[in-house]
């Protein structure tokens, strides 16, 4: 996923996107359990959400979409792209 801001906007918003390869790498060290419970309190491009509900997976959980939460702070429908 991409966000569709320009670098003002990211400026502005004090947004920074982490590539994905580096959240699946974080999550795969963070999350250790599948009965992990994972909060992402600025998901903006949701680079960590996908990489925590992969692993989650990875590890045998069940009910991975149960086990991550986020929010962001600006309108995702306005921002962001799939």
């Amino acid at each position: 996923m991409s966000a569709n801001l320009s670098t003002l906007d990211r400026k502005r918003l004090g947004a920074f996107y982490t590539p994905d390869t580096l959240s699946k790498l974080l999550c795969d060290w963070a999350i250790r359990s599948p009965d992990d419970t994972v909060l992402e309190p600025s998901f903006g491009g949701c680079s960590f959400l996908v990489s925590s509900y992969d692993r989650l997976q990875e590890l045998g959980s069940k009910t991975p979409a149960e086990k991550v939460y986020g929010f962001v702070s600006f309108p995702v429908n306005e921002t962001v792209q799939s």
